[in-house]
């Protein structure tokens, strides 16, 4: 053979090729078969449930002592079932806050009120029993009788189909119960203390205030973050109407009943911001172990029909049908069948998501012990980061419960500024009538009554104290950083006034501040318009306090949807507003208030 017959010569014979193809087959089929049984272990691998977070949680609630547990009273105030948002306790709040401005409100409110006196005469009650002690469930069906109350729908029929042992059953519904239950029940006591503050009727007014607080602590008793969030909030409330009882009935209040709002005052802001984390973490342990496998050493995987009930659980259910809408292609039974083997080999795996959303718990914590301006945003930022960080497809676990710290950083702070205006309100006239006169400062005024006030804002934002014509006013820069004197503030002009005023106001402050679309946009300007701020105290004009529009420290109104541009206002003597919104609105120059419409 020749060297070029050697060249041209087929490589393999056709008998060689016949005995190489075999084993090419066999190997393809070991490889597949390999991985059809790595997805089919994983696929019906079921979670190994080492924590029992009902449990858990229900040990580390507070026990009743001798006066017994709260739910006998709500349960004799709400035999009939909680309603919804717009039940009874909402609307009297939506008259109590429009109550001083407007006739119809005021008549509505006092309708409310008389059919709700059965239910108020027991809830105030509540000051007896600290304790509610209801245990938290993995299903509303497992305990009927709490379920009726809260008007949870117990029946198969009525309620969207979950799978089982849920992350949605499992966690996020445990802590409805008691935070249902404290927000009817507040609602309604504000709006009695709102209306028996207008008819001078201070003893009810403490009485329903009293009693709000101790529901206040029963939203709480759970320990998740938005159980810890409606606590602050309505705490803060509290605080809120004893100010605005304090500004308006200080010459007519007792020696007895300023020294119960007083010790009512010294009460609040009791959330438990530690206990907050630790139970996220024990939520976010329960939620990992049910959706990763369990390798023995603490380690484990992504179980993909673990991943399905994790993704259901943020889906969005048709209330008519009952059903979420069709998956995504890759949320599939067979694409999870499919996929996972692959995926999972660029998916953190249990540790490594464990100890990101410790990472994130370390910054929740540092922002829960000085959550105020430019810390906040600061720590806001680096929980972001950590989140952005880890891709949705590597973690998707972080990027569904990594985020949302924002309102529960905010919701300690903000209660313990409301406390600390209420115990303002209260040392300024106690203070006068120890001295005959008010404090000349906010100094003086601290040291009568024992605790720095207004500590929790941050330096470049102190608590600004003057006696404008005779009226003591307390005030801060508020979220736009700018000391404007206690001036008008848009929100709350574009209610009065109309948009188009309030478009100046903003237009004015946005000069400074930045395109401001909301109070989240506004957070990223924090740090520029705290350096533009002035150093020099604009003392407010008599004539501007009494023609200004000032804002509610009501938490919902200055964090949720209107522009917080404005200084935010804490005491003011004679303010004119009652009730836990606190709303002192624009008196005009022919000196008649304008109704101001509902805060929806």
């Amino acid at each position: 053979m020749t060297a070029h017959d050697a060249r041209t010569a087929p490589t393999q014979s056709p008998a060689r090729r016949r005995r190489v193809w075999p084993w090419v087959v066999a190997i393809v089929c070991v490889i597949v078969g390999w991985y059809l049984w790595r997805a089919t272990s994983l696929w019906y691998t079921q979670p190994v449930i080492a924590l029992d977070l009902v449990g858990t949680i229900n040990d580390r609630q507070p026990k009743p002592g001798p006066e017994g547990s709260a739910l006998v009273i709500y349960q004799e105030a709400f035999g009939d079932g909680l309603k919804p948002r717009s039940g009874v306790g909402s609307n009297a709040l939506d008259f109590a806050w429009r109550a001083t401005v407007d006739p119809a409100a005021l008549a509505g409110l006092r309708q409310e009120m008389a059919g709700a006196a059965p239910r108020l005469a027991v809830l105030r009650n509540l000051s007896a029993h600290p304790v509610l002690a209801i245990p938290v469930f993995h299903d509303a069906s497992e305990h009927p009788e709490i379920a009726a109350l809260m008007g949870y729908p117990t029946a198969e029929a009525s309620r969207p189909k979950a799978p089982k042992d849920s992350f949605m059953r499992s966690a996020i519904a445990l802590s409805i119960s008691s935070v249902q239950l404290s927000q009817q029940a507040a609602s309604l006591l504000f709006a009695d203390a709102t209306l028996a503050t207008l008819d001078g009727d201070i003893d009810r007014a403490i009485a329903d205030l009293e009693a709000a607080a101790v529901a206040a602590g029963h939203a709480g008793e759970s320990g998740f973050p938005v159980a810890g969030v409606i606590q602050a909030r309505t705490e803060g409330w509290v605080a809120t109407a004893i100010v605005a009882i304090v500004e308006n009935h200080a010459d007519t209040l007792s020696d007895q009943q300023l020294q119960a709002l007083d010790r009512l005052a010294r009460r609040l802001a009791t959330a438990n911001d530690e206990r907050v984390l630790e139970t996220e973490r024990l939520a976010m342990l329960d939620m990992v172990q049910r959706i990763y496998s369990d390798d023995g050493a603490g380690n484990g995987e992504l179980l993909p029909r673990a991943m399905q009930d994790f993704e259901y659980a943020f889906t969005w259910v048709d209330p008519a049908t009952k059903r979420p809408p069709p998956a995504p292609w890759h949320q599939s039974d067979a694409a999870m069948f499919l996929l996972t083997p692959i995926t999972n080999r660029w998916r953190d795996d249990r540790v490594s998501t464990i100890r990101l959303f410790d990472g994130i718990l370390e910054h929740a914590r540092e922002g829960l012990a000085a959550p105020s301006g430019e810390a906040l945003k600061k720590i806001d930022r680096r929980i972001d980061q950590i989140v952005e960080l880890a891709p949705k497809w590597e973690q998707p676990v972080i990027n569904r419960l990594g985020r949302g710290w924002t309102m529960t950083l905010l919701s300690s702070r903000t209660a313990r500024l409301a406390r600390d205006s209420a115990l303002a309100a209260i040392g300024i006239e106690r203070f006068r009538r120890a001295n005959a006169r008010f404090p000349e400062s906010l100094d003086e005024l601290n040291a009568f009554v024992g605790m720095t006030l207004g500590a929790d804002n941050p330096p470049s934002n102190p608590w600004r104290y003057a006696v404008v014509d005779g009226r003591p006013l307390i005030y801060d820069f508020g979220w736009d950083g700018i000391d404007d004197g206690a001036r008008p503030t848009g929100a709350w002009l574009s209610q009065v006034l109309g948009e188009q005023a309030a478009q100046r106001m903003v237009g004015a402050a946005s000069e400074t501040c930045g395109a401001l679309d909301g109070a989240f946009d506004l957070r990223t300007e924090i740090d520029p318009a705290m350096l533009a701020a002035t150093a020099t105290i604009q003392t407010p004009a008599p004539t501007a306090v009494a023609n200004a529009s000032l804002r509610s420290v009501h938490t919902a109104k200055q964090h949720d949807n209107f522009r917080a541009i404005g200084d935010t206002v804490w005491v003011l003597w004679r303010s004119g507003a009652v009730g836990s919104s606190r709303v002192v609105r624009l008196k005009p120059d022919n000196g008649e208030f304008d109704a101001a419409r509902g805060d929806g």
